[in-house]
């Protein structure tokens, strides 16, 4: 957790709302909390009705044009929020943006894989409702935000749902209006035994059939042709994304290379 917030508050982000929500952590969560509260706009340590829950009720403690959330064990990269908002700026009327993410394992050690860069998993750059509905969002949470008035136009986070709360947000934002992939690393995604990745598979797969059926492609044809244009994008993006990635993780001193 303490390297999740240090990775927030290390932006140096001039207007920023840092909100954290923990579930009643018996741990010593609450006293790395309260080492950094004086930087927070808010916290609490309190029983909650799950992940989906604490997050929705977060996000009415905010106020800002942008929002977004970041679990206790993944991190931002050096710039994140530096990159978010130029695209922002750059990009009037912009309600969703997702950066590039790596995958890092629980010493903090770069894996093999590298994964979610939104610019290649997407329809011209922009992250569309036929993309995300149709083969799920090949980009990660951590590096994604959005709009705060999107977010409750669109009627937030179903709070009923355990793993894919995610992904059935960013579907709706999608649909409402694409959204942007930006070429930039941004977000750190953890791989350990105790994520909820690795441990509630079974959920995932129910609820992914879930989604299946609340949401519909609006045509499958659409979605053949950009498989094609994906795969020339993948070979001609690879060895760039690489590169990218080891110049910032070299600039992240806790994270390094796995062997």
């Amino acid at each position: 957790m303490e390297q999740t917030i240090k990775s927030v508050l290390e932006q140096k982000y001039p207007n920023l709302e840092y909100i954290v929500m923990d579930g009643g952590s018996s741990d010593n969560s609450v006293d790395i909390i309260k080492k950094y509260s004086a930087q927070l706009s808010y916290w609490e340590s309190e029983k909650d009705k799950g992940q989906s829950d604490a997050i929705h009720r977060g996000f009415g403690h905010c106020t800002g044009d942008l929002i977004g959330w970041i679990n206790s064990d993944d991190i931002f990269l050096p710039n994140a929020f530096d990159n978010y908002a130029k695209a922002y700026m750059s990009n009037p009327g912009v309600e969703f943006i997702s950066g590039g993410s790596v995958l890092i394992n629980s010493k903090s050690r770069l894996m093999k894989s590298l994964f979610g860069f939104p610019c290649i998993y997407s329809d011209k750059g922009l992250m569309t409702y036929n993309r995300i509905a149709g083969k799920g969002f090949r980009f990660l949470q951590p590096g994604s935000i959005w709009s705060r008035a999107a977010y409750y136009e669109v009627g937030g986070i179903d709070t009923n749902m355990v793993f894919c709360f995610d992904r059935d947000l960013f579907i709706r934002l999608s649909k409402r209006k694409p959204g942007i992939g930006i070429g930039k690393l941004v977000a750190g995604y953890r791989i350990h035994g105790d994520s909820k990745t690795s441990k509630l598979q079974g959920i995932r797969k129910k609820e992914d059939k879930l989604l299946k059926i609340r949401y519909q492609p609006i045509s499958s044809n659409i979605i053949k042709r950009y498989l094609i244009r994906i795969c020339v994008i993948l070979n001609n993006k690879l060895s760039i994304i690489k590169n990218n990635a080891n110049y910032l993780l070299g600039k992240y001193p806790n994270i390094s290379k796995e062997k």
